[in-house]
């Protein structure tokens, strides 16, 4: 069955499997019954942006010093940009000095649970 998904098996690749794993008596195995080797496009290589969009009023130095150690906690090479607008209607942008990973569920779950509602956009 190897022969079959061959070409997809090789050093740095990465696949779909379908399949089941195994634990007996020779160990932990991986039977699988379909192998696709996944590729990336361009799009999927070049960096992002994570945009946050608050409020003056929701952004006090308790949520500014969590959301630094929420961003930190999720490193990855995503720029963040945070826009903060004021009561007076002007909105000030800050290129924040970190990289994440912008597409980590986990942090943008932790992002909501601390403003209570979604404030990123990934672009």
């Amino acid at each position: 069955k190897y022969d079959d998904f061959a070409s997809a098996i090789h050093e740095d690749s990465i696949v779909k499997i379908k399949g089941s794993f195994e634990h007996g008596d020779r160990g932990d195995q991986i039977k699988c019954f379909e192998v696709e080797e996944l590729a990336l496009s361009e799009q999927d290589l070049q960096p992002h942006k994570l945009e946050l969009t608050l409020s003056m009023a929701d952004f006090d130095q308790m949520r500014s010093m969590h959301l630094n150690r929420i961003l930190r906690n999720y490193p990855g090479r995503d720029g963040v940009v945070l826009y903060v607008s004021h009561s007076d209607g002007h909105t000030y942008r800050a290129d924040l000095p970190l990289s994440v990973d912008s597409r980590n569920q986990t942090m943008r779950s932790e992002l909501r649970e601390l403003f209570g509602m979604p404030v990123w956009k990934a672009s």
